[in-house]
């Protein structure tokens, strides 16, 4: 099945809500700036939306390799990008982030966002020329992507590059230098298969929450196991003087993890027998049930492996809690 014909299924419901790629992050990129060492060559970070890559650009970070394991990240990637390089800053916010724009997934913006696709990007390009011309902006919006629109205000300070135009123009430098190389499939697979790979800063944000629900079914074992890679990736991958992001906890500061008693998180069997559209369809709810726990579990885990230091942001999404975002990290003596 090609990639257009996936995209298709996915607007017209047929594919499961994680199959469907962001469109803007859903995390505060703002503590990027706080934490990234100075003067790094070499970073590695989750692909998402594109939005860690461009605030890495915008520091002037040389060489980025932004892995994801959704392959249609790339698509979106290079149309954000393409965007960037081709619109004033007000359009690109109105094009891409703000839903309540009329031009927001226009067709005849994209006519001008077409041209910002380079050769090397051409099979995008083809991508986003079929979706914009057989779907309204509205069903791209509601139907094909996880993440469209929200609170502007809210998104203008997870986004460091869209608070101000100098800050954009600077981007659309950046991007003309950087070297940015795009790999499809899992973070950690990637890492424990380029042993020799090194970078001064590393920036996997939630997989881990991903991981525990989905790959390891919420085992607890399984998932201790994974934690244990992530050792692995800081003593072979990552530069001395470096910086290692391990996870990113959405609206829960450590504090508020444990000021109440925790019940336990093994929820081992949730997943097992169920039909994925059912557990996709009640995600939002059991979510809210059992992240906070997910979220205490996994940072005794790291809390034993290494030396964390924290970062708090304002939260963008109110969907796991009400306090700030946490930014859980460790660095390389």
């Amino acid at each position: 099945m090609n990639q257009i014909n996936e995209l298709k299924m996915m607007i017209e419901n047929l594919f499961f809500y994680n199959e469907k790629p962001y469109l803007v992050t859903t995390q505060n990129q703002s503590y990027i700036a706080k934490i990234l060492p100075e003067n790094v060559k070499n970073a590695c970070c989750v692909l998402g939306a594109g939005d860690s890559v461009f605030e890495l650009s915008s520091k002037g970070v040389e060489n980025i390799t932004a892995v994801d394991i959704n392959p249609h990240q790339t698509f979106v990637y290079h149309l954000r990008k393409a965007s960037i390089l081709t619109l004033e800053p007000k359009e690109f916010e109105g094009f891409l982030v703000d839903s309540n724009r009329k031009i927001f997934l226009s067709p005849d913006v994209f006519k001008i966002v077409r041209e910002g696709f380079t050769v090397e990007e051409e099979e995008s390009r083809k991508i986003c020329e079929y979706l914009f011309s057989h779907y309204s902006s509205r069903v791209l919006g509601d139907n094909l992507f996880k993440t469209c629109g929200g609170f502007i205000k809210l998104i203008r300070q997870s986004l460091p590059y869209i608070k101000n135009k100098t800050d954009f123009y600077h981007l659309k430098e950046q991007l003309q230098k950087v070297k940015i190389s795009l790999v499809n499939g899992d973070i950690l697979t990637y890492f424990l298969n380029h042993p020799k790979e090194m970078f001064e800063y590393i920036d996997i944000t939630n997989v881990l929450l991903f991981i525990y629900q989905m790959d390891c079914g919420c085992n607890e074992e399984l998932f201790r196991k994974k934690i244990e890679q992530l050792r692995v990736i800081y003593e072979q991958n990552l530069s001395v003087d470096g910086v290692f992001v391990l996870d990113y906890f959405f609206g829960n500061s450590i504090r508020s993890l444990f000021a109440s008693k925790a019940e336990s998180s093994n929820v081992q069997g949730v997943l097992k027998g169920a039909r994925m559209q059912d557990v996709i369809k009640n995600y939002k709810q059991y979510s809210k049930q059992k992240v906070s726990n997910i979220y205490r579990e996994t940072y005794l885990l790291l809390k034993e492996m290494f030396e964390l230091e924290i970062a708090n942001e304002k939260r963008q999404i109110d969907t796991f809690g009400k306090e700030k975002d946490t930014i859980v990290y460790t660095k390389k003596a």
